[in-house]
């Protein structure tokens, strides 16, 4: 299996710069962006396999950024990981991801469901 690239997109640097850390050495080629805006420049410049995607951002929130994802890159999968809010389960839900974590959540489970999504194993992870 060739190296996959993944975006880690999420406002808290601490959760965005450990991810990073903890894929790297899992053997990922890792890519973050501190909010939407960033995110979506990357989306433009390279082809990315998966998206770990914060719902609750400032200025470009994860709802916008995966429409942009929906319309700009098909084919990259997206993980969406946020405070449980119905508000954007609802809207998540009917735009389609390829998994769903809530916040706080377990590395293992991220793990898992970055494993599952990138294998083609769909999953959503609800409370």
């Amino acid at each position: 299996m060739s190296k996959k690239l993944v975006l880690v997109v999420d406002d808290e640097p601490e959760v965005t710069f450990g991810l990073r850390a903890y894929f790297l050495e899992k053997g990922y080629g890792m890519l973050t962006a501190l909010d939407g805006i960033e995110a979506m420049r990357q989306l433009t410049h390279q082809k990315i396999d998966l998206i770990i995607l914060d719902m609750k951002m400032p200025g470009v929130n994860g709802i916008e950024v995966l429409r942009f994802v929906h319309a700009q890159s098909p084919l990259t999968k997206v993980v969406v990981v946020t405070a449980y809010d119905v508000q954007f389960q609802d809207v998540v839900e009917r735009l389609g991801v390829d998994g769903f974590l809530t916040k706080p959540f377990g590395i293992q489970a991220l793990t898992t469901t970055l494993e599952q999504v990138l294998t083609g194993q769909k999953t959503n992870s609800h409370p």
